[in-house]
Formats: structure tokens, C-alpha cells, sequence
């Protein structure tokens, strides 16, 4: 049979990265926009009095790479496998709450 390279992904593991990115990448858009969304809300109840920046449901890095964010993610569920069995936006939010707690 072909030899592979060490580094090369096979074409089934290809698509599950594919997946894990695809889904890291909506589920952070998604986190980013409930953020920005909360501290509008928070700047309009305060009418303006308060720094909607003081203010985030979410303190991650949004300029982190997907390959980060999955190693953050995967670290945390070997680490914390009772995650494991809960939804994955679960297990994501949390790892990445962990990774970048508010204040």
C-alpha cells in the first residue's frame, strides 16, 4: 500500500479538521456576536452612563487561529472529560471561558 507521511492527515481525518474548524469557526462568530450584542444592550440600559467595553459575557481572544482554539478545547476536554458527554458548544464555551475568564 501507499506509505504516509507522518505529518499527512488521512482523507477522513482531513474532513473531521475540516468539521472541527468549520464548527469552532461559526460557534465563535456566534459567541462574538452574542457578545457585541450584550454590551450594546448594556450601553442602552446604562444610556450610556457605562463603558460598554467594562462590559462582555465573553473575555476570549477573538483574534485567536482555529488550530488554537481547538488545542484550548481539546486540552480542557481530556482535562475535564465529564465535558465530554454534554453538547460540543458546551464543552467549547467552557474550555474557552476557562482559557479567558472575565476579569
Amino acid at each position: 500500500g501507499l506509505k504516509q507521511e507522518p505529518d499527512t492527515l488521512s482523507d477522513a481525518d482531513q474532513n473531521s479538521a475540516f468539521v472541527c474548524m468549520a464548527y469552532l469557526s461559526s460557534m465563535m462568530a456566534t459567541a462574538q456576536h452574542a457578545n457585541d450584542r450584550a454590551k450594546l444592550r448594556y450601553s442602552l440600559l446604562t444610556e450610556g452612563r457605562a463603558n460598554r467595553h467594562d462590559f462582555g459575557l465573553y473575555c476570549f481572544d477573538w483574534q485567536l487561529s482555529y488550530q488554537k482554539v481547538a488545542r484550548i478545547v481539546l486540552e480542557f476536554g481530556r482535562s475535564n472529560p465529564v465535558y465530554l458527554q454534554q453538547p460540543a458548544h458546551k464543552l467549547a464555551i467552557r474550555a474557552l471561558q476557562t482559557a479567558f475568564p472575565c476579569r
